[in-house]
């Protein structure tokens, strides 16, 4: 469980990655300002990939928070693609129960998680879980 200034942590990460898939991509002669705006964007959001290998605990709080916060189907889907894949191909054993539970326990969770996919080879157990869920989350909709 995480203390008050690791959830206030997990709430900033979910914030920038929020933040980065609302923020419009630079185009045109505003190319300079926005790209600016875009960079420092992108570099927030993406330290939520690097805290799912260095402190997973923390990356998965923010995930949910994420999920929590927003309906950005862009912003969702990339979550799922990106740092959750990466949480369970890194930290599977650790959180394939939490996996399960949150997708049996949270519509949006589930939707997210249909948009995983095994990376290398991975763990096993965890993808066939994982396959599991997911095909279970089609069958039912997505819930």
């Amino acid at each position: 469980m995480l203390g008050a200034a690791e959830m206030s942590s997990a709430q900033k990460l979910a914030a920038a990655w929020v933040n980065f898939y609302s923020v419009e991509h630079p185009r045109g002669s505003d190319r300079t300002q926005a790209s600016k705006r875009y960079l420092d964007a992108e570099v927030a959001a993406f330290e939520l990939v690097d805290t799912v290998r260095d402190n997973p605990e923390l990356a998965w709080s923010a995930i949910i928070e994420v999920l929590r916060i927003t309906d950005n189907d862009w912003g969702i889907g990339n979550l799922a693609a990106g740092p959750l894949e990466d949480l369970l191909w890194l930290h599977g054993p650790s959180f394939i129960d939490r996996v399960e539970n949150e997708s049996r326990q949270s519509r949006r969770f589930a939707l997210a998680f249909q948009g995983g996919w095994q990376l290398g080879d991975g763990n096993a157990e965890v993808w066939a879980r994982v396959r599991a869920l997911q095909e279970a989350g089609a069958a039912d909709g997505g819930a």
